[in-house]
């Protein structure tokens, strides 16, 4: 038995319309909000190449780095993608240690200290601005949602 309920197909289609648009919400969001980190990426990679020991090019494959900014329940995440090609572990390298061949020969590897914090320094020193732009941004939002 079937029960038949007036409007059902009004209702679906404003729920379809719904979801459309908080797709398109949440992708300008995200959109914005990676505008918001452009210049910590910036930072980042200025960092990287001011820090990282120059010999080998180290410096300039971090700073060829691809970030990926994900929104999560919890807030906004940016991390490195994949990191550029022969750049491993990036958490040593922020902890001031390189791992590498020795003249080029991969049979002998040694550990070496450098300056750490590449990473660090820059985020730190961004986080309260782009604190407030990801709060301006999401108030900005807010608003539009709110008319």
């Amino acid at each position: 038995m079937a029960i038949d309920t007036p409007g059902l197909d009004q209702f679906t289609d404003l729920a379809r319309k719904a979801r459309a648009m908080s797709r398109d919400l949440e992708r300008n969001l995200i959109k914005e909000l990676a505008d918001a980190t452009e210049p910590l990426q910036r930072d980042i990679r200025r960092s990287a190449v001011e820090t990282l020991p120059a010999r080998g090019g180290l410096n300039r494959r971090a700073a060829s780095l691809r970030f990926n900014l994900r929104l999560r329940q919890r807030g906004l995440r940016l991390e490195a993608a994949a990191g550029p090609r022969g750049i491993r572990r990036m958490d040593e390298l922020n902890r001031g240690q390189l791992r590498h061949p020795v003249w080029g020969n991969v049979r002998v590897w040694v550990r070496q200290q450098i300056l750490p914090g590449w990473w660090d320094r820059p985020v730190q020193a961004g986080d309260a601005r782009l604190r407030r732009a990801a709060e301006e941004t999401l108030e900005r939002f807010a608003r539009r949602l709110t008319g």
